[in-house]
């Protein structure tokens, strides 16, 4: 039989298994919480990742460009339609000098597999939400989907203030405080700001480094992984993929495998924000140049890890949560064991 793995361009169930021990690694974003286990001497560099999440036009991609310069914005279609569509990615510089990853989501319902797709391997979240709307159906989905990953670092970016007097202000403030009470994101900071005006940016960025400040240093357990979220092509180059690189570092010339295919590959170069890099460090935004691998053999939701740690898996018995909604909003996630 075909395992059944999980890819991020549908809802099916996937799992991928070291093969050895006992530990169960998902394909999504988790991480291996194994005690005692740190970055290895000088390869431990600071890397983080933040994820956009909230409705349809309330802003996400405009406040993107406006803090990084960078329109996550790359397809003709999105441009045309002034809506995302698919992930976008950008980063920017702290006010310390550090440098962060951004995966911005498309808000419409209609895309919401590639908003699933972009915030598996976050640290932090960046829940915008418009002043002049409030509160709307995609923004509690996508509140939903960070409290299920456990996202329990965010700040919400009350956008478009300029268009409201305070009054509203404050009433969207009180909405906003009473959804985040029961999730993992509950009594994150909530900032006002205009990406028009700038309005509330300075403050923005000096909270987002805070939250970063106080999250975990990504584990390095020397067991790679990079859950693909986009594939391409370069002329001259072949088959590039990217993705939030999870639990151990790439090294340029390194032999790797994509999974479940079994693809054996190796990495030609690397890229890290638009840097070659000789070393990919966990938690950064990495593109992998890929030799004699066909870009038609690999598709989002695919694993490139070390051959013969990771193995697909038919069945795993775990406990999970789970997200149910009817036409209305989104209900609180329950857990389950199969």
């Amino acid at each position: 039989m075909r395992p059944v793995v999980y890819t991020m361009s549908r809802y099916y169930v996937a799992l991928i298994t070291p093969s050895e021990g006992n530990v169960v690694a998902p394909l999504v974003g988790a991480r291996l919480g194994v005690p005692g286990w740190g970055c290895q001497a000088n390869w431990c560099i600071d890397m983080s990742c933040i994820g956009t999440a909230g409705h349809v036009d309330h802003g996400k991609s405009t406040l993107v460009k406006v803090l990084t310069g960078i329109d996550p914005d790359r397809l003709v279609e999105e441009k045309e339609r002034g809506m995302t569509i698919d992930l976008g990615f950008a980063w920017l510089k702290l006010p310390s000098g550090r440098e962060v990853s951004i995966v911005d989501v498309p808000g419409h319902e209609s895309f919401i597999k590639n908003m699933l797709a972009g915030v598996g391997g976050i640290d932090a979240a960046l829940l915008v939400i418009a002043a002049d709307e409030g509160v709307m159906p995609q923004t509690r989905e996508h509140l939903a989907i960070l409290d299920l990953l456990r996202v329990r670092r965010g700040v919400v970016a009350l956008t478009k203030t300029d268009l409201v007097d305070e009054e509203w202000l404050e009433l969207v403030r009180e909405e906003i405080e009473e959804q985040l009470k029961p999730t993992t994101l509950a009594g994150a900071a909530i900032i006002p700001v205009s990406a028009y005006t700038g309005q509330g940016l300075p403050e923005l960025l000096a909270h987002l480094e805070h939250i970063l400040d106080e999250s975990q240093e990504r584990q390095n357990i020397a067991r790679p992984r990079l859950p693909i979220d986009r594939v391409f092509t370069m002329t001259g180059f072949g088959t590039v993929v990217t993705g939030t690189l999870l639990d151990g570092s790439f090294t340029i010339g390194q032999e790797v495998e994509v999974l479940p295919q079994r693809l054996r590959t190796r990495i030609r170069s690397l890229q890290t924000h638009r840097h070659q890099v000789e070393v990919a460090q966990p938690g950064s935004r990495v593109a992998i140049n890929l030799t004699n691998v066909s870009r038609t053999d690999l598709q989002r939701g695919n694993v490139v890890a070390i051959p013969k740690q990771l193995h697909p898996t038919l069945l795993q018995r775990g406990c999970g949560s789970l997200m149910w909604k009817n036409s209305s909003p989104v209900r609180a996630p329950g857990r389950s064991c199969v």
